[in-house]
């Protein structure tokens, strides 16, 4: 019967899951407020049940047991044993996540045969972060640790951010589920427009980007030149109405439950510099590496005491810069393993980053004086434009690698970019991509459609304009945008959309 309603595994880009956000914010509204935190801890279990079956319920409820009891045991306890029982449960929240991730990763390396019992569980790697956030605070003494475990459950483990995050801040999040208001009209509607947003990212634009990126990443050998370069400006592309329509769907279908989720992009190609794309992409898993790896180090005594030999050796302007250049090496090296363990990610989604981002620092007074000598505006338009293209190139560089199947195959896409076949396209060769006329001439539009919004959603909240136009002209919009995701949308018969790409992580 679930598998009639909901689909064979449940996915957020489904009609499944729409059914299963409408029956969710249904009984949660009707539900009295104490039982409206049981209807959601019930809505997180039933969805991990329908997206990762039996096991990735269960590695769910005890990756939650293990941060509900360790922050009650380790708040209770003083002393040294206080950081014995921290450091206990961290490790055995961890131990889920790297028996699930890492070591069917490294069994594989070696050639060995991957236990079957070994499930993969989607967007573990998001919700222990959660988890692990929480029993981090308690140690530090940032919140108090949660008494209800229902309360707690719902929170960490609440259904639209299982998939891929946002990973949520404790001691803000959990003040939103301890009211756990019921959601009004307002809430759902709107909750229910950016869902909506979310699947036209998703199906209109991220679908069709994968046609032509799947099929130069999956024949590099014949495709070489500039259509490497171009696949790789379209994954990027990919990757973000992919990963941030996920978050849409995800801070809608929260919005629908009366809960603001906290944001995960905000224009991240406009950054200038490799630093301020970082922080303005993936915002909340830049922020739990910052606040729980970073700051700590550079506060260790280790670091510490490399600061004062620095300062000592090279004085205080340049000696001050060198712990947080090393603390940021190895803050992206563990982002680059968190997204998978292997060197294709260390690298293309770590330390290659943390390397531009020193190197940008390093050249800046030098860009500085050149662009005195050229009588170049730092602040002028072009100028901002070309530092944009020149970052938009630097994340490229990482996304070649993220892409790639293997390491080796990111080193041969890389010598295909220079060698082979470098004229510009040919109308016969683009159209053996995948998409015809008609298809590219949608995907334009599209495109210039999501970035004309972002940006004047910047300016101000689109939503609320659209908002506050008349119910008829509202609902006309809302109409036109569901036609455009119904008619234009990649899906139908002997189509599968694909999973969302941070779904595996």
């Amino acid at each position: 019967m679930l598998e009639i309603i909901f689909g064979k595994q449940l996915s957020m880009i489904s009609a499944g899951f729409l059914i299963f956000c409408a029956l969710i914010v249904f009984f949660y509204r009707i539900a009295p407020g104490r039982l409206r935190t049981a209807v959601l801890c019930a809505a997180n279990l039933g969805f991990m049940y329908l997206a990762g079956g039996r096991e990735g319920m269960l590695l769910l409820v005890l990756s939650l047991l293990a941060g509900y009891t360790g922050c009650l045991v380790v708040e209770s306890t003083r002393g040294w044993m206080k950081t014995v029982w921290f450091a206990i449960f961290l490790t055995g929240i961890f131990a889920l996540l790297a028996l699930c991730r890492y070591v069917p990763f490294f069994l594989a390396q070696g050639g060995l045969q991957v236990p079957v019992w070994l499930p993969e569980v989607p967007g573990i790697s998001f919700y222990t972060l959660t988890i692990a956030a929480c029993l981090i605070q308690v140690y530090w003494g940032g919140m108090r640790a949660e008494r209800s475990v229902v309360r707690f459950t719902a929170f960490a483990g609440f259904f639209p951010t299982l998939s891929s995050g946002p990973v949520m801040d404790p001691p803000s999040m959990l003040r939103q589920f301890r009211l756990a208001a019921r959601p009004d009209y307002n809430h759902i509607t709107s909750g229910a427009q950016r869902i909506l947003w979310g699947f036209f990212k998703k199906l209109v634009i991220s679908e069709r980007l994968a046609v032509l990126v799947n099929a130069v990443y999956g024949d590099y050998h014949t495709y070489s030149g500039w259509y490497i370069l171009m696949a790789t400006g379209a994954f990027a592309l990919q990757l973000y109405t992919d990963f941030s329509g996920c978050m849409d769907i995800a801070c809608g279908a929260g919005e629908m439950l009366g809960f603001t989720l906290p944001e995960n992009f905000d224009l991240p190609f406009l950054a200038e510099t490799e630093s301020e794309l970082w922080r303005r992409w993936h915002i909340t898993l830049g922020e739990w590496f910052k606040n729980y790896v970073m700051y700590p180090l550079l506060k260790s005594p280790a670091l510490l005491k490399v600061r004062e030999l620095s300062i000592s050796r090279f004085g205080k302007r340049k000696g001050k810069q060198i712990p947080p250049r090393i603390a940021m090496l190895v803050l992206w090296f563990l982002i680059g393993f968190w997204h998978g363990g292997g060197l294709k990610f260390i690298i293309g989604s770590g330390l290659l980053h943390a390397c531009l981002m020193i190197l940008g620092q390093l050249l800046e007074p030098a860009a500085h004086r050149i662009n005195v000598m050229l009588h170049v505006t730092e602040g002028g338009t072009l100028n901002r434009w070309f530092r944009r293209a020149r970052t938009f190139l630097c994340l490229c560089s990482g996304f070649v690698f993220f892409r790639a199947d293997t390491f080796r195959d990111a080193l041969g896409l890389y010598r295909g970019m220079f060698s082979g076949n470098r004229a510009l396209f040919s109308a016969e060769g683009y159209l053996a991509l995948g998409l015809d006329g008609k298809d590219s001439v949608i995907l334009v539009l599209s495109l210039f459609l999501l970035f004309a919004l972002e940006r004047l959603h910047r300016k101000a909240s689109v939503r609320s304009r659209v908002s506050a136009l008349s119910l008829p002209v509202r609902w006309t919009l809302y109409l036109a945008m569901f036609l455009c995701v119904a008619v234009f949308g990649m899906y139908g018969p002997g189509y599968q959309a694909s999973a969302f790409i941070y779904a595996k992580f």
